[in-house]
């Protein structure tokens, strides 16, 4: 009976203890997404990326279906295309991305350091009416915001500078140069994860940094996966409008395509810009 009523007690112990963590692991957890959802840089970089990943589902849901429509016969050919475009062209823009980010917000801040050393020792800092030649603002901290907000504002350029390209991915003459468009394309837009992930992490404290991660991939699924689901509608629509061959009824779906393609890089683009713009008035350091 002792036995076994020891055995009871740890047993109940030990339940007890995992329901304290329990709730503890959940009120912890509550308590980072609350802290995320005040931070607006945080927020604005989340809301960036999930309008991102909406091409991005649109582009790896229907540009297959579209390009084999459109060039019959030629799957083949695009298959192995797209394979090396994918593999190669979005391995290169994930390092030349953060690799560029990192070079420019480097520059940048050693440009804003080094103004900012000639600012404090000449006595005409603005935050401070009287300052000492030769010394140093406390408080002040070289570059400002200005890596943060140059680490957001490399993504939002080349997110833009996409656009054009993936036009010319939809209306090229021809396959082969369609697949040539579509790789610059992928080494402008693609390069954007490494550098706003970053910034998103850099902004947060580093308890925060698995639910900030976890929030990241919520948000950008579910935003992602509307894609689809809206272009699916308007493929069919569109299709049924069209009395023709397959490549015709493809063709109709080029323009509903290429505007959500554009309309997700834009509003990435602009979201990516606010959260540098505020960054950088802040001085937000990462």
């Amino acid at each position: 009976m002792g036995a076994g009523a020891s055995y009871g007690n740890v047993t109940c112990t030990l339940n007890c203890r995992c329901c304290f963590a329990s709730r503890e692991a959940l009120r912890d957890a509550f308590w980072a997404l609350g802290e995320i959802a005040g931070n607006p840089v945080a927020v604005l970089v989340l809301a960036g990326s999930s309008a991102r990943f909406f091409g991005g589902y649109a582009i790896g849901a229907f540009l297959g279906k579209y390009l084999t429509n459109v060039f019959p016969g030629r799957a083949g050919e695009y298959s192995i295309a797209n394979a090396v475009v994918i593999g190669l062209g979005g391995a290169a823009a994930a390092v030349a991305g953060g690799w560029t980010a990192d070079y420019v917000a480097g520059m940048v801040t050693q440009a804003k350091s080094n103004n900012d050393e000639l600012t404090v020792l000449h006595g005409q800092d603005k935050d401070k009416d009287q300052i000492s030649i030769g010394t140093r603002q406390p408080g002040l901290k070289p570059g400002g915001g200005s890596r943060g907000a140059t680490m957001a504002l490399v993504p939002a350029l080349t997110g833009l500078l996409a656009v054009p390209c993936m036009a010319a991915v939809l209306y090229a003459p021809t396959l082969e140069w369609s697949m040539v468009a579509l790789l610059v394309e992928y080494l402008l837009a693609e390069g954007w994860f490494g550098p706003i992930m970053g910034v998103l992490l850099g902004v947060l404290p580093g308890k925060m940094h698995g639910s900030a991660v976890g929030l990241f991939v919520l948000c950008t699924t579910a935003v992602g996966s509307v894609a689809p689901l809206l272009l699916g509608m308007a493929w069919d629509a569109a299709a049924g409008g069209v009395h023709g061959s397959m490549q015709e009824k493809a063709i109709a779906i080029r323009g509903p395509l290429l505007a959500s393609v554009a309309a997700s890089y834009a509003c990435g683009s602009m979201f990516f810009t606010a959260a540098a713009w505020l960054m950088a008035a802040r001085a937000i350091q990462i």
